[in-house]
């Protein structure tokens, strides 16, 4: 299933100092006496100087570190929306160390874009890791993930609607229902508009013969979810016997949502069906049609 974006942490761990102490040199740390920075005063004929960064103090020794700690010290600043350029810096290489495990990396990702001012080419680096073949697949789906909360809050979201119908026609693996996913969010956020495009996208996924089970539940939930009537054709040929009892589940689930009284017959017949999965959602779904019956 989809893997969830959050704070991988191991339970119990207690990382060696305090990393909040030592996060301490901010991005609104106080200027020198004429308004620069301390460290940009540079006598004439003399190479700059770099004052080193206290709070990369936490990080010494990350390359020896096990993955476990990496994680957690990652999750450990990942409310700080002010990081220190010094810490920015490190995360942005860090990002695209494929050595990394997934968990880190994801924690990486949600400390950058949780700062207040985002990274320059922060939502382009994504866009690269997705079509980057030498990524990992699981770290290509995490990338789909954030293409919506790396959007600035104004402007033309249609070359990231763009990409994900790409994705949801193409993609690899798990890539297609987690673009679909991404899409829903930037309808529901109404800054793009669905349109016929997003219909076919749903219905290309839910009927093509070598999509992923999940990305065909993803798919046929969406239906439900949107109200989408007019799929109910695509919703109904799912109910076979041949169909997976997951499938089975959601599939009746959404006629629940948006089937008739002739649907309701069908979904009946499943009330005595072999997993218990599929005869559950078929007594919800009969409630909910009932229901909308007695209006």
């Amino acid at each position: 299933m989809k893997p969830a974006l959050g704070i991988a942490v191991a339970a119990g761990l207690v990382l060696v100092g305090t990393l909040a102490a030592l996060i301490a040199n901010r991005q609104d740390a106080p200027a020198s006496g004429d308004g620069k920075p301390a460290d940009s005063l540079v006598e004439p004929g003399k190479s700059p100087v770099t004052t080193p960064d206290p709070a990369m103090a936490a990080f010494a020794g990350w390359d020896q570190w096990t993955s476990t700690r990496q994680t957690a010290a990652i999750a450990a600043i990942m409310g700080d929306p002010r990081l220190s350029p010094g810490v920015i810096d490190f995360l942005q290489r860090e990002l695209g160390n494929q050595k990394l495990e997934p968990g880190t990396r994801n924690n990486i990702a949600n400390a950058l874009i949780a700062q207040d001012v985002k990274s320059a080419g922060l939502a382009e680096r994504f866009h690269r890791m997705i079509d980057d073949s030498t990524e990992a697949l699981i770290w290509r789906d995490y990338s789909v993930q954030r293409l919506v909360a790396t959007l600035p809050p104004e402007g033309d979201v249609t070359p990231v609607a763009n990409k994900l119908i790409a994705i949801i026609r193409s993609g690899p693996g798990t890539l297609p229902g987690t673009a679909l996913i991404q899409l829903d969010l930037l309808i529901r956020s109404g800054r793009y508009a669905p349109g016929q495009i997003y219909t076919q996208a749903l219905v290309y996924i839910a009927t093509a013969p070598d999509a992923l089970l999940e990305n065909r539940m993803t798919a046929i939930a969406k239906m439900g979810e949107q109200g989408a009537a007019a799929q109910l054709p695509v919703v109904r040929q799912m109910l076979t016997p041949q169909t997976e009892p997951a499938l089975l589940r959601v599939s009746i689930a959404t006629l629940g949502l948006v089937g008739t009284e002739q649907d309701r017959q069908v979904v009946a017949t499943y009330l005595t069906h072999a997993n218990q999965g599929v005869v559950m959602a078929a007594q919800a779904a009969i409630k909910r049609l009932d229901a909308r019956s007695a209006l």
